[in-house]
């Protein structure tokens, strides 16, 4: 048992079940301290995606009290803010999740030496693809794939580790850093009118995702590849809302989905989501 807390940086995860850096966080038996940055990736986004992380947030904050522990919201440079979370509570590591993207890579390496001269760790996990990596997958010559069905061909016999369970607790540190309020973001101030259009076709949070996933296997998964191009008909699962902000991992779809009858073509598409991130991997001017 460690007494010195575990900061987990959250940026696109709102999940309880199979969040490898939660999860991580959570067996070593210290307190662990929920942290999300609104830094310079945040500001620049547009006001429906905004909005959109506005509600994740929200909705992630009780869950997180569910299990007894709660969000940690600050605001600035991520290469300033997470360090001095970590001075003011005396942190032993960071762990988040990989985002797989440039912008963010670049970012997450200057929190990372900011946090290696302090002499604390960042561990970062998988978490938004199927894969471990963006680039654990490679064609016969050593180097990425650059055509989707022979990438499609190695995913299918690729070892894709199970989702990892639920988290039902996690422990408190003793005393609580402190947190900026929510309202004080505005995230819908851009949606103006918009938003009462859009919120009645969302589906916030975990168990929403989980219901959609769950519902589209049970009654559509079977006609999805006939279907899923005509956009007056209800054959998609809807489910990019939730994978884009990580209110379910796309392992859990993997999971569910792989054993239904006529669900190939679904699956196929979800394979789509890791080609396009390891070639954003390997080609990151692109």
């Amino acid at each position: 048992m460690s007494s010195a807390p575990i900061v987990v940086w959250l940026r696109r995860d709102f999940r309880l079940r199979d969040h490898p850096a939660l999860s991580h966080a959570a067996q070593g038996g210290a307190p662990v301290v929920p942290l999300f940055v609104r830094d310079e990736t945040v500001d620049a986004l547009g006001a429906a995606p905004k909005w959109r992380l506005g509600l994740a947030l929200r909705h992630f904050a009780r869950r997180l009290r569910e299990v007894d522990s709660r969000l940690i919201l600050r605001s600035g440079s991520a290469a300033e803010v997470v360090p001095a979370v970590v001075r003011e509570i005396g942190a032993a590591e960071v762990c988040a999740t990989c985002e797989d993207n440039p912008a963010a890579n670049a970012r997450d390496a200057r929190v990372e030496k900011s946090l290696r001269d302090m002499g604390v760790r960042f561990h970062s996990f998988p978490g938004r693809i199927l894969l471990a990596r963006p680039d654990a997958i490679r064609a016969g010559g050593g180097g990425p794939y650059r055509v989707f069905t022979p990438f499609w061909n190695a995913l299918r016999l690729a070892d894709i580790p199970r989702p990892l369970p639920t988290i039902r607790s996690l422990l408190a540190p003793s005393a609580w850093p402190q947190s900026e309020n929510m309202d004080d973001w505005k995230m819908e101030a851009g949606m103006n009118r918009g938003a009462a259009v859009v919120f009645p076709r969302l589906r916030v949070g975990e168990e929403s995702a989980l219901l959609r996933l769950r519902k589209f296997l049970a009654e559509r998964a079977g006609e999805y590849g006939a279907r899923r191009d005509f956009p007056a008909t209800d054959g998609v699962s809807g489910l990019s809302e939730n994978l884009a902000w990580g209110e379910v991992s796309p392992r859990v779809v993997w999971e569910a989905a792989r054993d239904v009858a006529g669900a190939d073509s679904f699956l196929r598409q979800l394979a789509w989501r890791d080609f396009a991130y390891q070639l954003l991997f390997h080609f990151p001017d692109m």
